[in-house]
C-alpha cells in the first residue's frame, strides 16, 4: 500500500502517470517481481536497487545500509542511489545544509536509541516503530538553524517570552484554536499511567493561549486561513474574532473582525486558480510538503558553525588537495557536514591495525597477543560479512610484518602512542601579508619516542597504503605525507607539555608489505626552516579562507578534484591560495 508513495519519490524521478500505472498492476503479482520485469526503465533501475538493498540488509552494518540508502556508498559495482545527487543538486545551499545535518541527526538518534555496537535495520525499524508509538517528534535542535533573516516556526507554547516583528498564525480556525473536538495529546504511556493523562485544555486555557500568540507581534500580525480543506468544507470562524458578514458600499459581502483594528477588520479573501495539473499533481504529492526545507542565509549559519574551529592536519591536507578533496570537497565534508562513506575496508582496516599497535605501546604486548587482539577487534567491528576473511587475513600479515621489524619501537619504555592534544588550547601566531593570524591548531599523532636525556622527540605516522620510495615532493601523496609530519612538529614545538623538547626527525612507516619486495618500509623525513616556513603561511592562508568563507564564491578556488593533479599543481595550488589571502 505505500508503492504509490515511495514511487512518487522526486528522486526516483519516475513520471505520476507511470507510478500509478505500475500500482494499477500490482495486484496482479509480487510488487518486486513486477519492478524487475517493468519495461519502464526507471522503475526497473528500482527494483534491482531493492533487490540489492534487501540482499545486504540482514549482514550490512546499519551505518553501512544507510549509505547504500542515500547513494553514499555503491550498492553495486559503480551504481548509487540517487538520492543525494538528487537533493544536493535541485535544492538552494541552505536547503542542502539542512538536509546534510537532518541526515547527521537521524543517525545520532538511532544510536542513542540502541544499546548495541553493531546495528542492524532490523535495529532501525523498531526505532521508528518505538517513535510512531509514543508519537514523538524527530527534531533537529541544531544551535546552527536560525540565520539573521531566518523564519522561525513555533507552536503558540514555544513562543512565550518571545517577540518579534511579523507574526504569522495559520489555521485561525475554531478547529485548531477554538471549540473543535480532538485531542492531539497522543504519547504512548503505560496502562498504569493511562490515568494521569490531561484529556484536553479549557475555554479559557485555549482563549489564553490565543492571546499568547496574537501578543507576541510588535508591530506586525498576519492571520491567515483557509477558505476550504481537503474534504471541500469551509472551517469554523473562530469565535474569538467575532467576525461576521455584511454589505459594503459597493453592494459586496464581506466578512468583518469588529476586534480588529479599523484598517484591519476586512477579511482579505485570495483566490489562487491553478491548473488542473498542477492541482492533481499537488494532490497527488501534498503528502510531501511537510519535508520542505526553509530558506536561510547560509554563510551566516556557517559562520557561527566555525566559530570554535581548529585547523587539523587532515583539514589542511584535504583543503589543498585538488586531486582527491580540494576546497569544495571541504566545504561539503567538513562545513556543511554532507554524508560521508561510514564504512570503507581499507578506513575500517587502518584503524584496526592503529588500535593494535597502541594496545602494543600502552600493554606491552607479546606478537601473539597483539595477533589475537586483532582478531577480537575485528570480530566486534561493524563490518559486512563479505569483508570479515579479508580484513583478518590482510591484518594478521601486515602486523606479523611490522611487528618483527617495529616491536622494539612499538613497546620502548619512551615511547607514547596516540598522542592527543586537543586539550592543549594550541595557537600558532603566523605573519601573513603584513598582518598577524591566530591560527588554533589540535590534533593526534600516532606515536612519538622521547629521549629524556637529549631532549628529542621523534614523530611516528603508521600508513596502510602503498610503500612510495619517491622523494617527498615527487609524488602528491608523499607531498600531503610532509605536510602532516611538519604540522605534527608545530603541535609538539606548542604545546605545553612537549615544547622542551626538539624535533628534528620523523617517519612515516608503511605497515603494509609491499607487493614487490614483501618488507614493511621506514621512510624518514628531516625538518627544515624552509619547508616550516611554507607551513606556516599555508596554514595562516588556508584558516583564513575557511573563516571568511570566501572560497566558496571564488571559481579559481572552488574548483572540482582533478585524479591527474601532479605535485606542481598543487603548489600551484598553494601559491594561489597565498595571493588571495588578504
Amino acid at each position: 500500500h505505500l508503492l504509490f508513495e515511495i514511487l512518487s519519490f522526486p528522486f526516483l524521478e519516475i513520471p505520476p502517470i507511470d507510478a500509478i500505472r505500475a500500482v494499477n498492476n500490482v495486484p496482479r503479482k509480487l510488487s518486486l517481481d513486477y519492478l524487475l520485469e517493468s519495461k519502464n526503465e526507471r522503475i526497473q533501475n528500482f527494483g534491482l536497487f531493492i533487490s540489492h538493498l534487501t540482499a545486504k540488509a540482514a549482514t550490512s552494518p546499519l551505518e553501512l545500509f544507510l549509505d547504500y540508502l542515500i547513494g553514499v556508498t555503491a550498492y553495486d559495482g559503480d551504481k548509487h542511489s540517487n538520492f543525494l545527487k538528487y537533493y544536493t543538486e535541485s535544492g538552494d545551499d541552505f536547503s542542502t545544509f539542512e538536509m546534510y545535518e537532518n541526515l547527521a541527526v537521524l543517525r545520532e538518534a538511532i544510536s542513542r536509541h540502541s544499546q548495541k555496537s553493531i546495528l542492524k535495520l532490523a535495529d532501525f525499524i523498531t526505532f521508528v516503530d518505538d517513535y510512531e508509538a509514543a508519537n514523538a517528534p524527530l527534531s533537529n535542535t541544531s544551535p546552527y538553524q536560525d540565520s539573521a533573516d531566518s523564519v522561525q516556526i513555533l507552536t503558540a507554547h514555544k513562543s512565550k517570552g518571545l517577540e518579534f516583528e511579523y507574526v504569522f498564525l495559520i489555521a485561525t480556525d475554531d478547529r485548531a484554536w477554538g471549540n473543535a473536538k480532538g485531542n492531539n495529546n497522543m504519547l504512548a504511556l503505560p496502562q498504569n499511567l493511562i490515568g494521569i493523562r490531561h484529556t484536553g485544555i479549557t475555554e479559557d486555557e485555549k482563549l489564553r493561549l490565543f492571546f499568547v500568540a496574537i501578543t507576541r507581534a510588535k508591530s506586525n500580525l498576519i492571520l491567515t486561513n483557509s477558505i476550504k480543506d481537503f474534504s471541500d468544507k469551509n472551517p469554523a470562524r473562530l469565535q474569538y474574532l467575532g467576525e461576521y458578514e455584511q454589505k459594503d458600499e459597493q453592494g459586496n459581502t464581506i466578512v468583518v473582525s469588529p476586534y480588529l483594528p479599523e484598517a484591519s477588520r476586512n477579511v482579505i479573501l485570495h483566490y489562487q486558480n491553478l491548473p488542473d495539473d498542477q492541482k492533481r499533481s499537488d494532490l497527488v504529492t501534498a503528502w510531501i510538503s511537510s519535508y520542505k526545507h526553509l530558506t536561510g542565509e547560509l554563510r551566516e549559519v556557517l559562520t557561527k558553525r566555525l566559530e570554535n574551529y581548529k585547523l587539523t592536519a587532515t583539514d589542511l591536507t584535504s583543503f589543498i588537495d585538488i586531486a582527491y578533496g580540494g576546497p569544495r570537497a571541504f566545504y561539503e565534508r567538513k562545513i556543511l557536514r554532507a554524508p560521508d562513506e561510514s564504512y570503507s575496508e581499507s578506513l575500517t582496516f587502518g584503524n584496526l591495525i592503529h588500535a593494535c599497535f597502541e594496545k602494543v605501546t600502552n600493554d606491552k604486548l607479546s606478537d601473539e597477543d597483539a595477533l589475537k587482539f586483532y582478531e577480537q577487534e575485528l570480530s566486534q567491528a561493524a563490518v559486512p560479512d563479505e569483508d570479515i576473511e579479508d580484513l583478518r587475513e590482510r591484518g594478521l600479515k601486515s602486523l606479523e610484518a611490522s611487528l618483527k621489524k617495529f616491536g622494539s619501537l612499538l613497546r620502548d619504555e619512551n615511547a607514547r602512542a596516540e598522542v592527543n592534544l586537543a586539550h592543549d588550547h594550541i595557537t600558532l601566531n603566523v605573519n601573513l601579508n603584513g598582518k598577524t593570524v591566530n591560527v588554533p591548531l589540535t590534533g593526534k599523532i600516532d606515536h612519538i619516542h622521547i629521549d629524556p636525556e637529549a631532549k628529542t622527540i621523534e614523530i611516528y605516522d603508521f600508513k596502510t597504503s602503498g610503500f612510495k620510495d619517491n622523494k617527498w615532493d615527487s609524488h602528491p601523496t608523499l607531498f600531503k605525507y610532509k605536510l602532516q609530519l611538519g604540522f605534527y612538529k608545530l603541535l609538539l614545538n606548542l604545546s605545553p607539555e612537549y615544547s622542551k623538547y626538539e624535533v628534528k626527525k620523523a617517519h612515516i612507516l608503511f605497515v603494509v608489505p609491499d607487493s614487490l619486495d614483501a618488507k614493511v618500509h621506514d621512510k624518514v623525513y628531516e625538518y627544515n626552516d624552509k619547508d616550516e616556513e611554507l607551513l606556516r603561511k599555508l596554514l595562516g592562508a588556508v584558516y583564513t579562507h575557511i573563516q571568511t568563507l570566501d572560497f566558496i564564491d571564488d571559481p579559481e578556488l572552488f574548483v572540482e578534484p582533478k585524479k591527474d593533479a601532479r605535485t606542481r599543481d598543487i603548489l600551484d595550488f598553494i601559491q594561489l591560495l597565498l595571493d588571495k589571502t588578504n
